[in-house]
């Protein structure tokens, strides 16, 4: 074990997030030894946004035109990269085949982007 946990960054099931060597598996009954809240999963980016447009159209009567963004910039927003301990699956001349889910991101929590407009009527 590692008594530093390094910071890879790989947002993909073949590039691990952390190192993963930094921990190991429980094989006694014992309380960990790692402190609490030492890693952090990636960031998050989100950018909504609105434009709205009233008209009168009498004295009492308005038309209101709406459109509406959200994640605008269409960024992805990476879940956090797997905790529970696995051995990593190793080819023949010792290069990582599969980390079993382990240290790397899997998914995503974010939805893509999504584009409205609407209009309002008003008296």
């Amino acid at each position: 074990m590692n008594p530093v946990v390094s910071i890879f960054g790989g947002h993909d099931a073949n590039t691990p997030y952390f190192d993963g060597t930094a921990f190991g598996p429980v094989t006694t009954a014992r309380l960990g030894t790692s402190g609490r809240n030492i890693l952090r999963g990636p960031g998050v980016f989100n950018w909504n946004a609105s434009v709205a447009r009233t008209f009168s159209i009498r004295e009492k009567l308005r038309l209101q035109f709406i459109g509406e963004a959200f994640n605008l910039t269409n960024t992805p927003s990476f879940s956090n990269p797997g905790t529970t301990w696995a051995a990593p699956t190793l080819n023949a001349n010792g290069s990582v085949r599969s980390y079993n889910g382990y240290s790397v991101i899997t998914g995503t929590t974010s939805t893509a982007r999504v584009l409205q407009v609407g209009a309002t009527i008003r008296f």
